[in-house]
């Protein structure tokens, strides 16, 4: 499963923005919600990704990958997912992991990062999300 692309997506549901889409899952503390650009780096975030990071701001993520927030194999294993989708457009479906909830309290999620790709199919993002499971 692709998303062809962003402008598919508005095609397809007009009144639907990507900040509608954040606007949501702001609202959803057990999901983590994010759009990643071709390098795998945030691009768009919900509160749940910022505060599972221990940040403030959402600002603070934009423009980092997971190894640049994480330590470890927390911050390895997603970038390289992200790695995977990115090189094969093939997506990743309910991945059972265990990922990083800051201060140092582990969670397991189920993971699922599709690729975005541009009218010619070339990847040129993911959007994912990560769903607690307690």
């Amino acid at each position: 499963m692709k998303l062809s692309t962003i402008a598919a997506l508005h095609a397809a549901a007009p009144g639907v923005s990507m900040r509608l889409l954040e606007q949501l899952f702001d609202h959803t503390p057990d999901i983590a919600f994010f759009i990643k650009d071709a390098a795998g780096r945030y691009l768009v975030v919900n509160r749940s990704v910022v505060e599972r990071h221990g940040f403030r701001d959402k600002s603070q993520m934009l423009g980092r990958r997971p190894c640049d927030v994480c330590p470890g194999d927390f911050g390895r294993i997603p970038s390289e997912q992200d790695s995977y989708v990115l090189r094969t457009g093939r997506p990743i479906i309910e991945r059972l992991e265990l990922q990083w909830y800051s201060p140092h309290k582990p969670v397991w999620c189920l993971t699922t990062k599709l690729p975005i790709c541009d009218s010619t199919g070339a990847v040129t993002g993911i959007i994912g999300i990560s769903k607690d499971v307690r």
